[in-house]
């Protein structure tokens, strides 16, 4: 059938002929034309399968990796940083994983689409086969449908036609989209890295803050007074 969704690989699927049966050359033809629309959709069905595969994956590996985020953290969050300071570098972390995670719901929005969509058109090349099965009947039989078969046949070819480029269109869109996240997903990432890398600097000044506080409580403990280190106006 016309290619499964992107969880599995698709298969090619070419509706074929009884050789025995001499069928007109206009229904060879729209035969042709049919199987050529249904390769141009598999190809570009199966060009989605890499982007679902190694795009969701890295969304849900980053957002494990970060803490949980409740639902009051996202009202602080927006809280914080509407105000007229500035939000410091935890609340903005919290922020773009909230903001991750929405676009990671969205992008899954989209997989199901398109799953939809493919199931849909897989209905309706599985009705295209019975019909022209029942032209292969009618005209082995010959009681002189077959005519009215062949007619019905170019009426569904030309509409599936329709709508398969339609549906080529959607799903282009889909790929665009989920390139798309994957670009906003990557500048994401550099970005945490250089709040990491804030994050770390200003640990490094709490931690020489903290010596610097030690050692000036050691002297005044050992009775040496930090004033008396400083020479005095007379």
């Amino acid at each position: 059938m016309l290619g499964d969704h992107v969880k599995g690989k698709a298969k090619q699927t070419t509706i074929t002929t009884n050789e025995a049966v001499k069928l007109p050359a206009v229904v060879t033809s729209n035969l042709r034309l049919l199987n050529k629309r249904i390769v141009d959709f598999e190809q570009v069905n199966n060009g989605l399968e890499p982007w679902a595969k190694d795009l969701k994956p890295q969304m849900l590996r980053l957002r494990e990796s970060c803490p949980p985020q409740t639902v009051e953290d996202t009202t602080t969050i927006a809280v914080t940083t509407s105000s007229p300071s500035e939000p410091s570098v935890i609340e903005r972390v919290k922020w773009l994983m909230t903001w991750l995670d929405m676009r990671n719901l969205q992008l899954n929005e989209l997989v199901k689409q398109l799953q939809k969509n493919n199931a849909i058109l897989q209905l309706r090349m599985t009705r295209s086969e019975r019909t022209l099965n029942k032209v292969k009947t009618a005209w082995l039989s010959d009681d002189g449908s077959a005519l009215e078969h062949h007619k019905a046949l170019k009426v569904r070819i030309r509409k599936l036609e329709r709508q398969l480029r339609s549906k080529i269109r959607e799903n282009m869109e889909f790929c665009l989209k989920i390139e798309e996240l994957s670009k906003l997903k990557d500048r994401c990432n550099q970005q945490l890295l250089q709040y990491e890398k804030q994050l770390s600097e200003k640990d490094n000044m709490l931690n020489e803050s903290a010596q610097l506080l030690y050692d000036l409580d050691a002297t005044q403990t050992h009775g040496i007074s930090a004033v008396s280190c400083f020479p005095t106006r007379k």
